[in-house]
C-alpha cells in the first residue's frame, strides 16, 4: 500500500486537470447515470475518493457524505467539496458497524488489493442492511482493450491475461499503480464468499478511449457518433461479458 499512496500523493495536484475535456467529462457522466439508478439517500461514503470529483455529484443526493482515501495529498485536494474526509486504509474504516447507506467506489482499493476479500468484509460491516454498494473495475475480458494491446504489441500483457483464467491479474499502469482486473463471473463468486450478494453487474465499453489533460476542442463528428453507439451498448446487458468497465451493484446477502 506504501507505493500506491505515493504513487497518488505525486500525482495528485495534477489529477483534476486528467480529467478536464469533453471525453472525460462524457465518461463521468454515464458513471452518474449509473449511479443515480441505485444510489439511495442517506449517509453516503466515496470510498477510494481521491480529489473528491464525484463529491459534487453525490451531494445532490445526501447532506451526508464521507470520503476516505489512502492518499493525504489527494485529500488536500478534496477539502474544497467540504464534507467529512478521512485519511485510512480500506480495511480499517473510522465508521461504526451498519452506519452507511450506499457505498461508492469508482476504481477504487478493490482494483488495488491482492486481498479484495478484507476490504469487501469491511465494506460489509459498514454497510446497513438495506443498504447498497456500486463500485466499479476493469473488465480482465475486455474486447477493447484487448485489440489496444494487440495492436501495440503488447503480448506479455495478453498471454497474461489469457493463461490466468482463474485469478486477478495485475499491470503496472502509466501512473505507476498496480491495478488488478475481474471477469463477471469471478466478481460473482467473489462476492459470494464475502457473503454479499451481486444486484446486477452493469458493463460499460467507452468507444472512445480515455483523454488525459486539459483539452477543451469539441468532439469531432466520429467521437459523437462514438458516443451514441456508447449509450446503446450500455443497454445490452448480455455484451456485459466483454464490455471495458464492469460496475457492480450489491447488498448484503439475505
Amino acid at each position: 500500500m506504501n507505493s500506491i499512496k505515493h504513487c497518488y500523493n505525486r500525482i495528485a495536484t495534477q489529477w483534476n486537470e486528467r480529467y478536464e475535456n469533453p471525453v472525460m467529462r462524457y465518461r463521468q457522466q454515464q458513471e452518474e447515470i449509473i449511479i443515480s439508478q441505485y444510489i439511495k439517500k442517506g449517509k453516503i461514503l466515496d470510498l477510494g475518493c481521491g480529489t473528491g470529483k464525484t463529491i459534487p455529484f453525490l451531494k445532490k443526493f445526501s447532506h451526508n457524505v464521507i470520503g476516505i482515501d489512502i492518499s493525504k495529498q489527494m485529500l488536500r485536494q478534496a477539502k474544497t467539496h467540504d464534507v467529512k474526509l478521512y485519511c485510512t486504509e480500506s480495511t480499517n474504516l473510522p465508521l461504526k458497524d451498519k452506519s452507511i447507506d450506499t457505498i461508492i467506489s469508482l476504481y477504487g482499493p478493490l482494483q488495488h488489493t491482492n486481498n479484495p476479500k478484507v476490504v469487501l468484509t469491511e465494506i460489509k460491516r459498514v454497510l446497513k442492511e438495506n443498504g447498497i454498494i456500486i463500485l466499479s473495475l476493469e473488465n480482465r475480458k475486455g474486447f477493447l482493450p484487448f485489440m489496444r494491446r494487440l495492436f501495440k504489441g503488447e503480448y506479455g500483457k495478453i498471454r497474461t491475461l489469457k493463461l490466468y483464467k482463474k485469478k486477478k491479474v495485475n499491470f503496472k499502469k502509466n501512473i505507476g499503480v498496480t491495478l488488478y482486473y475481474y471477469t463477471p463471473k469471478e466478481l460473482y463468486q467473489l462476492f459470494k464468499e464475502s457473503k454479499l450478494k451481486i444486484i446486477t453487474i452493469r458493463g460499460v465499453f467507452f468507444l472512445l478511449p480515455p483523454v488525459f489533460g486539459k483539452k477543451e476542442k469539441e468532439l469531432s463528428f466520429l467521437q459523437k457518433i462514438l458516443i451514441t453507439l456508447d449509450k446503446i451498448l450500455l443497454y445490452i446487458r448480455p455484451l456485459n461479458k466483454y464490455t471495458t468497465y464492469l460496475y457492480v451493484i450489491a447488498k448484503h446477502a439475505q
